[in-house]
């Protein structure tokens, strides 16, 4: 237990690297999507219980359960049974949800974007898109 405990800490330090690769994975199993870390590891508010969310936003999402998806981008992401990472998968209008509730979004996918990999979601006016 204390190594996994280790290993949970490590990947915790490291979140943008494993970050990285869910988003990666996220691309190759739904196609066309962005995705966003975000929450109290990307704030500079961890604590020792914190987890790293990670925000999917895909038109390529079925209605309903999606834990099939997220067990494949886990697996394709390399990462292990026990992790850190809280991986929400959300239509664009769910993610309307996430806007209004606010806080700071850190772009991994697509790369290269012009807002410098982090988006203010409360800035957004209704309408615009979550990116």
């Amino acid at each position: 237990m204390f190594k996994s405990r280790l290993k949970m800490l490590e990947m915790l330090r490291k979140w943008k690297e494993y970050g990285d690769r869910i988003a990666e994975a996220a691309s190759q199993v739904l196609g066309e999507c962005e995705v966003f870390a975000f929450g109290s590891v990307v704030e500079g508010r961890a604590t020792g219980g914190s987890d790293v969310d990670i925000l999917v936003v895909s038109r390529n999402l079925p209605q309903g359960d999606r834990s099939h998806l997220k067990a494949l981008i886990e697996e394709r992401a390399g990462l292990p049974p026990f992790h850190p990472f809280e991986i929400h998968l959300v239509t664009p209008q769910e993610a309307e949800w996430y806007r209004r509730h606010g806080g700071t979004f850190v772009r991994l996918w697509p790369l290269g974007e012009s807002d410098g990999g982090s988006v203010d979601v409360s800035r957004l006016r209704d309408g615009d898109k979550v990116r």
